[in-house]
């Protein structure tokens, strides 16, 4: 024997009908997010921030005494007309008169915020802790920041512009 379904029972089914949709759409939209592409970004701006650090520490860390590979191991963390002038003018792009004066610097990268990035460009802002040291002087202490731009060149991260945070 067949039960024939009543208005009441017509409203269970269609509502549980409604809400098992509801339900899968929900969950088809979560799937949706958790898939889409956002994690590789969070990964390249991850590269994007070390590669800042690091280049950035590099390019401000010298000493008189460096020698021809120290140079050439900066010199390839660098691009663009920065890498160029660097490689005429060494520890100069850092510090003016800084190779006639014989100064010596290091720089201790403490933090990095990464500003805007694409495929192929990134800005960067880098907190450091620097030392500076002349000849007969004592030794200088200051923080500073600077802004970091780099460009990816097949596959790395160089850096290729670093400018004061207007205000120093």
């Amino acid at each position: 024997m067949t039960r024939r379904l009543v208005p009441a029972d017509r409203r269970v089914v269609v509502w549980t009908s409604a809400v098992t949709a509801v339900a899968l759409v929900v969950a088809l939209v979560c799937v949706l997010i958790a898939l889409r592409p956002g994690s590789g970004e969070v990964r390249d701006r991850d590269a994007v921030a070390a590669a800042a650090a690091s280049s950035v520490q590099d390019l401000m860390t010298f000493t008189p005494d460096d020698s021809a590979q120290r140079r050439a191991e900066v010199d390839g963390e660098l691009g663009g007309v920065l890498g160029a002038d660097y490689r005429g003018r060494g520890p100069d792009v850092v510090l003016a008169g800084a190779t006639e004066s014989g100064a010596s610097m290091t720089a201790a990268v403490q933090a990095v915020a990464v500003d805007a990035s694409s495929g192929t460009r990134a800005r960067v802002m880098v907190f450091a802790d620097q030392s500076i040291t002349l000849p007969g002087q004592p030794v200088q202490h200051v923080g500073v920041s600077r802004w970091a731009t780099l460009q990816r060149l097949g596959g790395r991260w160089l850096l290729t512009r670093i400018e004061p945070v207007a205000g120093q």
